[in-house]
């Protein structure tokens, strides 16, 4: 069993691939004067209210926002920055090297699974996709919370490995305390996580079914996920909803319909990753198949989890929904495919082509990631007229505003209201609020969309009736609603 090392050769080529990726995450974090992404004041917001309020004021997952209070608040009491630039500083140094980490557990996995067969290059380049591949330079800013939640489950995917190989309770306890970990990140990869352990779980029993081991492997699946149900509910109940509703909607509305109605919903760099994923999953099954009767049971179970829920995390068959979330978590599992599919590939000149295969898309990945334009929903122009701004504005509890998606967070930062966008709105908010402003931008927006930058960007609010605008210039227009309307579907495009 052993325990966790590395030579000296093993922990340069880690740290190696590790600068690279840190350099690319830095240079897209601060590579805009205000703080990048669609929705990346979330996390200026959250991180300020904890240590303002003691709580996010968000009902989300704490962790990440917690964390970087602390880094904030030793920032701010050493005295180097005041607390808005001690919170905008600590949510961008935080994303760009801490989510780095998953290198580690990915060389890990990679170096289980090949064992002493393959040369250290190999085991660093399929590692590397964890950290290098382009989905983990997107998801950089604005999805913090899922970046650090799949640090904790690419440890998942290894201490799930060891435990099939070994079932000590050390092994047992590392992977339940990554499982909750996940559980306290990201509701996205807290389903993924689920799913991980309570598939492999099924196929252990399916594989060598008896009573007996039906009834364990009943018994301990429903203690996880009823576990970690309970503790979601007790914690985040908005998320507990979101989380019990996925088995019913997951498939409505999938991507290939739109694909097949040419709707430009998904960027070119998803469709790829489908393509690839399944390419990478139908190769993993062919050898799996290839190579059953010379497989461990342990080997059977894992790997033959990993290949479903890559095949699910990449189906092209999602909803809309939920594949824009899971498809950045597809790529994580692609690492133990692909170290099987290297172990069982007998043939030299074929293991030459992959891994130049596996390079070409890394070194394209970082490329792209370094050279692409980077976006920030704030700039300095935007950032004096909101200034200017508060002179007409109630800057109060009871105030609310009302501002595209991602733009409410910008709204909530500078004004300190409550912001919202228009698709949350009912009629409470006219009895909760004295007052309930529309923000609408009219020029120099930032190309934030459903697709990320690459489609149609998200749409400035809808103004009701009885509003009268008291605040107009170049960049903004400002209204305040005398009453709630009639007729709610117009902020809701779905309802219409």
């Amino acid at each position: 069993m052993g325990k966790i090392t590395f030579s000296k050769n093993e922990i340069i080529g880690i740290s190696i691939v590790f600068l690279i990726s840190v350099f690319v995450r830095l240079h897209i974090n601060f590579s805009t004067d205000y703080f990048p992404g669609g929705n990346g004041a979330y996390y200026l917001v959250a991180v300020r209210n904890i240590l303002e309020r003691g709580s996010a004021g968000y009902a989300d997952f704490p962790l990440v926002f917690s964390l970087e209070a602390v880094l904030a608040y030793i920032i701010i009491n050493l005295g180097l920055m005041d607390i808005n630039s001690a919170v905008d500083f600590s949510c961008r140094i935080f994303d760009s090297i801490v989510p780095v980490f998953s290198i580690i557990p990915a060389y890990l996995t990679a170096k289980s699974i090949l064992g002493g067969e393959e040369k250290l290059v190999s085991k660093l380049i399929i590692a590397s996709v964890s950290v290098l591949y382009i989905y983990f330079f997107t998801i950089v800013s604005d999805f913090q919370k899922n970046a650090l939640g799949l640090l904790w489950l690419n440890w998942l995917i290894y201490w799930l490995l060891r435990t099939h190989e070994y079932k000590t309770k050390k092994n047992i306890a590392w992977a339940a305390f990554f499982f909750f970990l996940t559980a306290i990140t990201h509701y996205g990869c807290t389903g993924v996580a689920i799913a991980l352990v309570a598939l492999s779980i099924i196929i252990q029993f399916t594989l060598n079914f008896s009573w007996k081991r039906f009834l364990i492997a009943a018994a301990i699946m429903v203690v996880v996920v009823s576990a970690a149900l309970i503790f979601i509910y007790l914690l985040y109940p908005i998320r507990f909803r979101t989380l019990i509703q996925i088995p019913f909607s997951i498939f409505d509305q999938p991507v290939l319909f739109y694909i097949f109605k040419k709707e430009h919903i998904i960027s070119l760099i998803d469709f790829v990753t489908i393509i690839m994923i399944n390419i990478v999953v139908l190769f993993s099954a062919i050898q799996y198949c290839r190579n059953y009767k010379t497989l461990s049971e342990p080997q059977r179970t894992y790997i033959l989890t990993i290949t479903l829920l890559s095949l699910f995390l990449a189906s092209p068959f999602l909803s809309l929904e939920y594949a824009q979330r899971l498809y950045f978590i597809s790529y994580v599992t692609t690492v133990p495919l692909l170290a099987f599919i290297c172990v069982t590939t007998k043939f030299a000149n074929r293991k030459k082509y992959f891994f130049v295969i596996i390079l070409f898309v890394l070194v394209a990945s970082t490329s792209l990631s370094v050279v692409r334009r980077n976006y920030s929903n704030m700039n300095s122009a935007l950032y004096k007229e909101m200034i200017n701004m508060k002179s007409v504005l109630h800057q109060d509890e009871r105030s609310l505003i009302v501002a595209r998606h991602g733009f409410e967070f910008w709204s909530t930062w500078i004004f300190r209201n409550m912001a919202v966008r228009q698709e949350t709105l009912s009629a409470v908010y006219w009895r909760w609020y004295d007052k309930v402003y529309f923000i609408v931008q009219k020029k120099d927006k930032a190309p934030f969309g459903p697709a990320g930058t690459f489609g149609k960007p998200f749409s400035e609010p809808v103004i009701p009736e009885k509003s009268s605008l008291i605040y107009s210039s170049d960049y903004f227009d400002l209204y305040l609603s005398m009453e709630a309307p009639k007729d709610f579907s117009i902020f809701n495009e779905k309802h219409k």
